[in-house]
């Protein structure tokens, strides 16, 4: 079932029994956020009413991504990015952060890390449940069950 089709947590759960953690994935570390990013992040805010959800994505989502993401040169920010582990998990993740190597590869995304996603219609529990799936997936694909893999729901404006 691909990402999207799972509307809750429960739902994953129920076809894929976990152990899930609910902790912070980032030291508390003050950033102090640019003049530029808190101008574009205002405007964006402003106009966000009269766009869609890909907007909000893009426009307000995405430069967060960007700025923490920045520092991290072994790190790959992909955005819509097809990502299948098998029938059942698999789709088109809104972001997703990998680690980047240097060595022969074969293939692009390796070793997904974090999933990020944006809740669609504003439907933080059924954003939960995509992330989970996502998640999951990532889990499978990285092979290594002591990776642990984070997530982050949005709605576009808030997180």
């Amino acid at each position: 079932m691909a990402f999207s089709n799972f509307k809750n947590i429960n739902q994953v759960i129920q076809k894929y029994p976990l152990k899930i953690e609910w902790q912070q994935c980032l030291p508390d570390t003050p950033l102090e956020l640019p003049d530029w990013f808190m101008d574009n992040l205002y405007f964006s805010l402003n106009k966000s009413g009269i766009q869609n959800e890909a907007f909000l994505c893009e426009s307000i989502i995405f430069p967060f991504l960007q700025l923490a993401w920045k520092p991290h040169n072994k790190l790959a920010l992909w955005s819509h990015w097809a990502l299948n582990y098998d029938d059942e998990l698999f789709g088109e993740p809104d972001y997703l952060i990998s680690v980047w190597r240097d060595d022969i590869i074969d293939k692009l995304v390796n070793t997904p890390l974090l999933a990020v996603s944006e809740a669609k219609k504003q439907d933080f529990e059924g954003g939960w449940g995509q992330s989970l799936a996502e998640m999951l997936a990532y889990q499978k694909l990285n092979q290594n069950d002591n990776i642990k893999i984070y997530s982050i729901v949005s709605t576009g404006i808030f997180l």
